[in-house]
C-alpha cells in the first residue's frame, strides 16, 4: 500500500510539474517583411492569432541619406492590432523626426522600456513624440514599450504629414 501511495505522489508531482511547463507563458515576434499590406492576419507559433487592420505596409524608408524600415502609419490614421487571447506586448516604434510628430498608443496601460533622447513620452495620453523641429536624421531612431494582459493595441498617427511605424511587435501569451 505504502508504494502505491509514493507512486500515486510521484505521479501527481510529474503532473503538476508538466502542467506548470505547459502554462508558461510562449513569445513570437510579428515578422513584418512577410505579413504583407494591412488588413491582414495570421497564427504566431504560439498559437496567438492576430489581425491588423488598415492602414499598413513593411515600408523602406529612404530620405536625406537615411535608410531604414517600419510598419507605417500615417497621421490621421489609427492601426488596429487585434489578438485571440490575452497578451503582453513589447514593442518598438521609429520614424519619428518631423517637428512634432507623434503616435498615440491605445488597448491598454503602455509602460516604457527605453525611451530615445529624441523623443517624449506623456504618459496621461499614451503618446510618443518626436521634438519640435524637423531632424531627418532621427527617423531610424527607436524607443520601445509594453503593454499587459490585452487582446488589442492600436497606434494613431498624431501631427504632421510624416510616416512612422512599428519596428517589431513582441506576443508572449499570458500564462
Amino acid at each position: 500500500m505504502k508504494n502505491t501511495a509514493s507512486q500515486l505522489r510521484a505521479a501527481l508531482l510529474a503532473a503538476s510539474l508538466a502542467a506548470a511547463g505547459a502554462a508558461q507563458a510562449q513569445s513570437a515576434n510579428i515578422d513584418f517583411t512577410t505579413i504583407g499590406t494591412a488588413p491582414t492576419s495570421g497564427t504566431l507559433s504560439n498559437g496567438v492569432n492576430w489581425s491588423v487592420t488598415a492602414p499598413g505596409t513593411w515600408q523602406h524608408i529612404t530620405s536625406e541619406g537615411q535608410n531604414y524600415y517600419h510598419y507605417s502609419i500615417n497621421q490621421g490614421q489609427t492601426q488596429t492590432w487585434t489578438f485571440s487571447q490575452p497578451v503582453d506586448l513589447t514593442f518598438s516604434v521609429a520614424g519619428l523626426n518631423c517637428a512634432n510628430e507623434a503616435i498615440r498608443f491605445g488597448g491598454g496601460t503602455v509602460s516604457v522600456v527605453s525611451l530615445n533622447a529624441a523623443h517624449t513620452w506623456t504618459a496621461g495620453t499614451q503618446t510618443v513624440s518626436h521634438s519640435s523641429s524637423n531632424v531627418a536624421s532621427d527617423g531610424p531612431l527607436q524607443s520601445s514599450f509594453t503593454m499587459g494582459n490585452t487582446t488589442s493595441l492600436t497606434l494613431t498617427g498624431v501631427n504632421a504629414s510624416c510616416v512612422r511605424g512599428l519596428v517589431s511587435l513582441a506576443v508572449t501569451t499570458v500564462a
